[in-house]
């Protein structure tokens, strides 16, 4: 009887090669099965590069930088789109200006253009007199505080404010304020050239509102003067009529009254938006019409810088407020996908998010094609 032999063993030594397990999806029937968005069953496996989207992770974010451009655009809109003022009957205002500063009794050296500001009825007209002669005025902030430049003359200035309402009713009277302004050493301006000429009636209150009775708006192109503007003296510039709350892109006329001083002037007014400054030759003291407009709502300041022949230089303040439209939604998309907007749009981290995702995707088809992994996958088929 033969005795069968044993087996010869399997050489042990040999490697053997084993398929990887096929990744099992969670939800293999869920949509998002796709774009490969879904959980792993065993999470923390070392995949395949080719497993990244890389192109929906690019869709996803030129989606999200659309949108971040097009809110900005519609923040921008909304922001300027504002109705700043309105007429509505009502009490006139309880709260007053009041002058802060610069403080009662105050003493001012070598200086004759001051800051004059204080407190008031928010959103309200503020207009500021010194010796009761008009020197200037401005819009109260929402905060309730109000601030312009004014030019005085050498002398005690006995200060006093008012402010408005849309309707143009004067809120209660305010404390005065007396400043004294004085001039000493080499450089200080000859009295005469301090003192202001007899000329026309300044009025208390500069604004026109038109929605009121009787007023249109228009005052300004038929105003009259009452007295001749002399020439010498202190030179003076004044804003005697100006509409207070105007619409957008319409045209619109403000009263200047320019004495003093020695002709021919240049008159630089600031609009105090995005506008250009723009410089007006005067040939002679007296009343001055100045058609304006703007493009853009809001509550603006306007500057006056007044020059004469011989270099002599004044200023006044003053405030306008544009009422403003809503921009079409369809202009707000045209301007939002507009290629310079992805220029000047404030999203510096968004471009780099991009970048980086541009940067993992071109490098991760570099390996796969040129790379170690595919060097390694050609001698992982190559073995027995």
């Amino acid at each position: 009887m033969k005795k069968s032999l044993p087996k010869a063993r399997k050489n042990n030594t040999k490697v053997r090669s084993k398929k990887p397990n096929p990744v099992k999806l969670v939800h293999p029937q869920s949509p998002l099965r796709h774009f490969r968005l879904v959980d792993h069953a065993h999470t923390g496996k070392l995949l395949h590069p080719r497993h990244s989207s890389h192109a929906i992770l690019v869709l996803l974010l030129l989606f999200v930088g659309i949108l971040l451009v097009i809110s900005q655009q519609f923040s921008s809109a909304l922001s300027g789109t504002v109705t700043v003022g309105a007429v509505v009957d009502g009490q006139p205002l309880s709260v007053g200006a009041t002058i802060t500063s610069p403080a009662d009794q105050s003493v001012i050296s070598n200086q004759t253009i001051i800051t004059i500001s204080g407190t008031c009825s928010p959103s309200s007209f503020v207009v500021v007199k010194s010796n009761n002669v008009l020197i200037g005025s401005t819009n109260c902030t929402v905060a309730g505080i109000f601030s312009l430049s004014a030019d005085l003359p050498l002398g005690q200035n006995v200060l006093s404010s008012l402010n408005y309402d849309n309707a143009n009713q004067a809120g209660p009277a305010t404390p005065l304020v007396t400043v004294t302004l004085v001039q000493s050493g080499e450089n200080a301006v000859q009295p005469t050239a301090q003192i202001l000429l007899p000329g026309p009636t300044l009025p208390n209150n500069p604004s026109i509102t038109p929605g009121i009775p009787g007023v249109t708006g228009r005052e300004c192109d038929t105003y009259t003067v009452d007295k001749e503007s002399l020439v010498g003296g202190k030179l003076s510039v004044a804003v005697v009529c100006i509409p207070r709350i105007i619409e957008k892109n319409q045209y619109y006329s403000m009263g200047v009254i320019v004495r003093g001083g020695q002709p021919p002037y240049a008159l630089n007014i600031d609009w105090g938006s995005d506008e250009a400054d723009r410089l007006r030759s005067i040939l002679k003291s007296g009343y001055e019409k100045i058609s304006f407009r703007y493009g853009v709502s809001g509550a603006f300041n306007i500057t006056l810088n007044l020059t004469d022949s011989k270099g002599n230089m004044t200023k006044v303040e003053t405030a306008i407020q544009v009422n403003g439209e809503k921009t079409p939604i369809i202009t707000t998309i045209t301007d939002a996908i507009a290629p310079s907007q992805w220029f000047t749009s404030p999203v510096p981290l968004y471009v780099v998010a991009v970048a980086v995702t541009l940067g993992f995707w071109g490098g991760e088809i570099f390996v796969r094609r040129f790379g170690s992994l595919k060097t390694h996958s050609k001698n992982r088929h190559r073995r027995v």
